[in-house]
């Protein structure tokens, strides 16, 4: 169970750019001795989800290291996971015209908007 709270340090450090157990535990709004508890006891099963979101990692990897750090199931909003499995199902061409569709409402026009 130890090695979860080991693995919620390497995400915390790599995804969000936390330098330790204090930065982490602010980002997580929970006390330095909740994270002393976690170091001792291992991370509840019952708020590896809740951190997963917070951190952006997948939840199965913070549990036991299954997959991988970082899943965009797990990293993306709703909205881009509904994009995105909207564009599986689209040939070679209209993923192209997507990809550039997207990049031209995400340049800012000349007052410096996005569409």
């Amino acid at each position: 169970m130890k090695k979860t709270y080991e693995r919620l340090i390497e995400a915390a450090q790599q995804i969000k750019n936390c330098n330790g157990p204090a930065e982490t535990a602010r980002l997580l709004n929970v006390s330095d001795q909740v994270m002393t508890n976690w170091k001792n006891r291992g991370l509840p099963k019952n708020k590896l989800m809740g951190i997963s979101k917070v951190i952006g990692c997948n939840p199965f990897w913070l549990e036991d290291g299954t997959g991988e750090m970082i899943s965009a199931d797990y990293s993306l909003t709703r909205q881009q996971r509904t994009v995105l499995k909207a564009m599986q199902q689209m040939s070679s061409y209209e993923q192209d015209n997507m990809v550039k569709i997207g990049n031209s409402l995400a340049e800012p026009d000349k007052n410096g908007k996005s569409a």
